[in-house]
């Protein structure tokens, strides 16, 4: 897999929005071995819906579209705030920046 992004802008948010992030393969045939998300800051810690801090809050989409790796999160946390990095084969990565502002946006 050949990432299509390798540098992303950072992406702003607010306490309870979702964010996707995004991580393909250039080759919309491509179905890579292995990938996994990371959150940088928290040693790393895997983005999944197997760790509590994340449960039932994220979605991935490589089981529909094999080279779609996008991570959905929602109800997000300040405490998400930080850089996440999808890593495919354990070779190739791409980071983005998430920023989590703590007061909802105000619709006038």
């Amino acid at each position: 897999c050949t990432l299509s992004e390798t540098r992303q802008k950072p992406k702003t948010k607010y306490t309870g929005d979702s964010v996707l992030l995004s991580c393909s393969c250039k080759d919309p045939n491509t179905k890579p071995e292995d990938f996994r998300w990371t959150h940088v800051e928290s040693n790393e810690t895997e983005v999944s819906n197997k760790t509590p801090r994340y449960k039932d809050r994220v979605h991935t989409f490589h089981k529909t579209t094999p080279s779609n790796l996008s991570l959905f999160i929602s109800n997000l946390t300040e405490e998400d705030q930080g850089t996440y990095r999808c890593t495919i084969n354990n070779k190739t990565s791409t980071n983005t920046s998430l920023i989590v502002k703590g007061e909802t946006a105000v619709v006038k």
